[in-house]
């Protein structure tokens, strides 16, 4: 093993021990598990559910830092006297994710924040007497996830607003003219979640 490897080993077990070693009160490794509930602001919008893994360090009595690894789909299907509306979307994010926590007791309200890599395939169709609507996405796109919350003990609850910078396939019929584009558009998931805190008890 060359010298410069050596060092960065040595500087990863450093770092690491220094890590593991911050947290005064809790223990070093925190996983929430739980579940999501979507809304996708499309055009109609989207509702599901969805599936959440975060495996975090507690890098001091306030602080968390990790991976978010999320699944959702959100779908539609709706009869209306003005027409019809459909879409289906599946989502997947990848994201490194911080948590801010205001106390260190039993009841700790947070802030946290996502960023990363969003997969996304999907879209929404829609008419009426005179117009037909029509949307479709695919692709890795990069976006963010600002998030407030709260932990009781063992339990979280927190909602989210994913910002997925998204290059969207966007189309247009009506009785005089049709138009179709292809256009970079923020795209806005709100999500309720509910998870459980593994591994997450004060230290004795």
């Amino acid at each position: 093993m060359s010298l410069l490897n050596k060092s960065m080993v040595l500087a990863i077990v450093f770092l690491s021990t220094n890590i593991f070693a911050l947290s005064d009160s809790y223990m070093p490794v925190r996983i929430e598990v739980g579940g999501v509930f979507p809304i996708v602001f499309t055009d109609p919008s989207l509702k599901g559910f969805g599936f959440l893994l975060e495996p975090k360090l507690n890098l001091t009595d306030k602080l968390s830092a990790g991976l978010r690894f999320e699944w959702d789909i959100a779908i539609r299907a709706e009869v209306e006297s003005e027409g019809t509306s459909a879409g289906a979307m599946v989502i997947g994010n990848y994201c490194a994710k911080t948590d801010y926590f205001f106390t260190a007791e039993d009841v700790r309200p947070f802030i946290g924040l996502g960023l990363g890599l969003f997969a996304v395939t999907g879209g929404t169709a829609s008419q009426s007497v005179n117009v037909s609507k029509g949307s479709a996405v695919n692709g890795n796109f990069f976006g963010f996830a600002p998030q407030v919350g709260i932990n009781l003990k063992g339990f979280r609850f927190g909602i989210s607003n994913k910002m997925i910078f998204a290059k969207q396939g966007t189309g247009e019929i009506n009785i005089s003219e049709g138009t179709a584009k292809l256009e970079n558009k923020l795209l806005n998931v709100l999500c309720f979640e509910l998870a459980g805190s593994i591994m997450s008890k004060k230290k004795n």
